[in-house]
Parts: structure tokens; C-alpha cells; sequence
């Protein structure tokens, strides 16, 4: 795995996004699959694990669009095709009530 990030809710912890070599893995922590709601459509809380051989859409559409996104790449030196490490360098400043931080290692 090359890149992981945590996922929230307000504050609370709903899963964690890896990056795998055959695309990404989306997993929801324990305790927010007994006490929390699905986060879409496509994750509901009676499986464990999910994966997807591109980015979540539901994550990729968080992410800027166009001319903003391509300003983003460019002063963060981060390449507009690079979805993920977008998603992870401006995590903080979604729309919408998730944020979504790095797992440093």
C-alpha cells in the first residue's frame, strides 16, 4: 500500500481509503458500522470491505473541478491526474461534513 487516509464524519471516524497496487480499498472502522449511516449508496454498512480499481466516486467528487483544480496541482506541485493525493493534500477543505486526513507513516 502506498497511501492511506482516514475518513471523518464531523469529527467521528467513519473508515479508512488505501491505496493497493490494483486500485483502492474502502474499509468503515467498528464502531461506526454498529452506531453510524451509510456514507453512500454504493457503501452500505453490511459489508466490510470495498474496492474500486479508481478512486471512489463518491470521493472524487469532492475534489475541485478545471481550471481550480489544475491552480490546486500546480501550487501544491501535486499532478491533476493524481486524484487520490489531491484528495489527501486538501482533506481539510471538502465540501460538505467529511474530511479526510493522511496516515502518516
Amino acid at each position: 500500500m502506498d497511501r492511506i487516509g482516514t475518513i471523518f464524519y464531523r469529527s467521528e471516524l467513519v473508515g479508512t481509503i488505501a491505496e493497493t497496487s490494483n486500485g483502492f480499498r474502502f474499509s468503515y472502522d467498528p464502531l461506526w458500522k454498529r452506531s453510524g449511516f451509510p456514507i453512500g449508496f454504493g457503501f452500505p454498512l453490511m459489508q466490510d470491505l470495498y474496492y474500486c480499481s479508481t478512486l471512489f466516486p463518491f470521493l472524487e467528487n469532492m475534489l475541485r473541478e478545471g481550471w481550480l483544480r489544475g491552480l490546486q496541482s500546480q501550487q501544491e506541485q501535486i499532478d491533476t491526474t493524481d486524484s487520490f493525493g489531491l484528495l489527501l493534500a486538501n482533506g481539510e477543505d471538502l465540501p460538505g461534513a467529511f474530511t479526510i486526513r493522511e496516515v502518516k507513516r
